[in-house]
């Protein structure tokens, strides 16, 4: 998305984000009055042009999580974790680095020059890449089917989830290395796990974190174990929130580039 015109307010734009991003009864109404003051013009963008979906950070592809014995490199994980050796690490990043660098490329064939865009994305804060939010109470959850018998264990070990959480010193290097846009803005916003003012009910909440997990774990494991495995799943994170001294934050980046 790219605006008509050549000195937006930024400020005033980030601030408009920022504002409703913790209230998802408003959702994007705010976007449509954009829309409808022809402030921002949305285009249709084809699947071969967009192979990323940056709001949720997945990548494309699972990287080769193998040795070269072809044992696997995270076994009985699911993401990357404390345990995870470095290579993990690297190996997300890298396929990170290549899907949002050519989101960035094919962004900057749309647009005119000074253009801005607007990103939301899931980010962190640390340079630690393990915070393993929501993906190792599923990981535990998989595990539990597995120890009863329910899910072969190699499936545990061949799943890994293609989703990777960027730090703001990751976002900002990719950017410079693309060299389609400058980055104006980039502003974080922390969402507490399980904030009543965002998530009305703790149902509501594992909904929210099964309705973004569930198309993986289905492809991977078949429909016939969701039920059982989101019942434990929701006892592991209930758990969890409720014997936590210090809240859990889910943190968002919003971007704002220009096109150079």
């Amino acid at each position: 998305m790219g605006h008509g015109y050549t000195r937006p307010d930024i400020s005033q734009a980030v601030s408009m984000v920022s504002r409703h991003m913790h209230d998802p009864d408003i959702g994007l109404v705010f976007v449509w009055d954009y829309i409808e003051n022809e402030k921002m013009i949305l285009q249709k963008i084809g699947t071969e042009d967009n192979p990323a979906d940056m709001l949720t950070s997945v990548v494309t592809r699972v990287p080769r999580l193998m040795d070269k014995e072809g044992l696997p490199l995270n076994k009985g994980k699911v993401f990357i974790s404390k345990t995870s050796p470095a290579a993990l690490k690297e190996e997300y990043l890298a396929q990170f680095e290549e899907d949002f660098s050519l989101f960035l490329k094919s962004r900057s064939h749309e647009m005119i020059r000074e253009g801005r865009v607007i990103l939301i994305i899931n980010g962190r804060l640390s340079e630690d890449p393990t915070n393993g939010e929501p993906w190792e109470p599923l990981a535990e959850a998989i595990a539990d089917m597995v120890s009863l018998g329910v899910i072969p264990e190699e499936k545990l070990d061949s799943f890994n989830v293609p989703y990777y959480i960027p730090s703001e010193k990751e976002v900002k290097n990719i950017v410079d290395r693309e060299g389609s846009f400058e980055l104006e803005v980039l502003e974080t916003f922390p969402i507490e796990m399980g904030d009543k003012s965002v998530w009305s009910s703790d149902e509501k909440f594992i909904k929210n974190l099964r309705s973004f997990t569930e198309s993986m774990v289905s492809h991977h494991f078949g429909e016939e174990i969701l039920d059982k495995l989101y019942d434990k799943f929701a006892q592991i994170v209930l758990q969890d929130l409720a014997t936590r001294t210090e809240p859990s934050e889910v943190i968002s980046f919003v971007v704002v580039l220009r096109r150079l």
